[in-house]
């Protein structure tokens, strides 16, 4: 049974790290799998593959290109992190989804660099995942003005959930800071 929700920390003077190889992700409403070099955890399950998408979206059952966000549970996603689920380009010079496998302790981000289909951006976040650890981290960087106004921030493990929402179609984050996700009922982070 998948923990009932996440508890949400959040930090500010954050500064994101450059993912490093590019995942081809460069389109409007596309995705691509990508394996984990350990495995994730995410509402109790380990995954060593998820399916990641130009939306901002991170989908660990399914994939769903959806472009149009909804507040959570939402019905059409599966398991998923939504890192900033907006109708999102990856296209443009210097645009896409990369990776990075860091090591001490051993990380591994997916980082974002796009533009908004209705215009602005552009804006830069990621998601790092530490091997052994149940915590999910989320940076954002520059997030060209928009700061979450047409967006979805959030967990959820099945599209009834349950969920962990930070923001819905609000300024719900801030640029330069991070979101810990950690699991509700286990050891606080260190």
């Amino acid at each position: 049974t998948p923990p009932a929700n996440y508890t949400v920390t959040t930090e500010t003077n954050q500064s994101i790290i450059p993912g490093t190889s590019d995942l081809g992700i460069h389109c409007d409403d596309c995705w691509r799998q990508v394996t984990f070099p350990f495995p994730v955890t995410v509402y109790g399950t380990n995954f060593t593959t998820a399916n990641v998408n130009s939306n901002g979206v991170i989908n660990f059952t399914n994939e769903n290109l959806w472009w149009a966000n909804a507040c959570l549970p939402s019905r059409i996603m599966g398991r998923a992190l939504l890192l900033y689920w907006d109708d999102l380009l990856t296209t443009g010079a210097g645009r896409g989804v990369f990776t990075a496998e860091l090591q001490n302790p051993h990380r591994f981000l997916i980082e974002f660099k796009v533009g908004f289909v209705a215009g602005g951006g552009p804006a830069d976040f990621e998601v790092i995942f530490t091997e052994g650890s149940p915590g999910i981290r989320v940076v954002y960087g520059a997030m060209g003005g928009q700061l979450g106004q047409g967006a979805t921030e959030g967990i959820q493990a099945s599209n009834t959930g349950p969920f962990t929402q930070i923001g819905c179609n609000q300024s719900a984050i801030a640029q330069n800071s991070s979101v810990l996700y950690w699991p509700a009922g286990t050891p606080p982070p260190p």
